[in-house]
């Protein structure tokens, strides 16, 4: 299988499982491979040959909204993480706040409560109690800015680095629990990210 095939080659990859262009719950690597055509044949403008079947065309089916779609590969993510987090003591919020300050602190960039929203792509309120339940954690801290008061610095505590040895091979673990390749996993990662600079152009038009 090939992420650059065309829209046809993808439909007809969709044919060799059952029930077609219907949803199969039970179907893992069927729903995969429609996440992924999904995502390549809508920024390609052909989203509808591949979530709608030739008999219906029906632009409203429920299977065919790509938002819905995503809506339930988002959900399945999650709750392949859960079960590794818990023991820490993190929620998977929380685990992207780490994963953003863990980063930083690699390259001796500061962060503050606002740089952490911006990458995020959380709004201050919504951050502001992941923060502080990771601060009660111990975790990391939050201190005023010495240049400007207004200005709220996030920092990593010594046990807020203990976690990241425990989560190191967690990436791998969830690409297996997919059961798609590396370079199924590689495109749609791709894919993902395109689609995330193409909502956030078209949400600032």
């Amino acid at each position: 299988m090939t992420l650059g095939a065309e829209p046809g080659a993808w439909l007809g990859i969709l044919s060799e499982f059952p029930g077609r262009a219907r949803w199969r719950d039970n179907d893992r690597e069927f729903f995969w491979v429609r996440i992924v055509c999904a995502l390549r044949n809508v920024l390609d403008g052909a989203l509808s040959s591949c979530f709608v079947s030739a008999e219906t065309k029906d632009p409203l089916e429920l299977e065919a909204q790509l938002c819905f779609v995503l809506s339930v590969a988002a959900r399945g993510l999650v709750a392949l993480y859960r079960p590794h987090l818990e023991p820490l003591g993190m929620t998977h919020p929380q685990y992207l706040v780490m994963l953003a300050l863990w980063q930083g602190a690699r390259v001796s960039e500061r962060a503050t409560v606002t740089s952490l929203a911006d990458r995020l792509r959380l709004d201050p309120a919504t951050l502001s109690p992941l923060l502080k339940r990771l601060e009660g954690a111990g975790y990391l801290r939050r201190v005023r800015s010495t240049d400007d008061a207004r200005v709220v610095e996030v920092l990593l505590t010594a046990r807020g680095n203990e976690p990241r040895g425990a989560v190191e091979d967690l990436p791998s673990a969830i690409a297996a629990a997919t059961g798609l390749g590396g370079d199924e996993l590689d495109g749609a990662l791709e894919l993902a990210s395109r689609m995330v600079a193409a909502v956030e152009e078209a949400g600032s038009a």
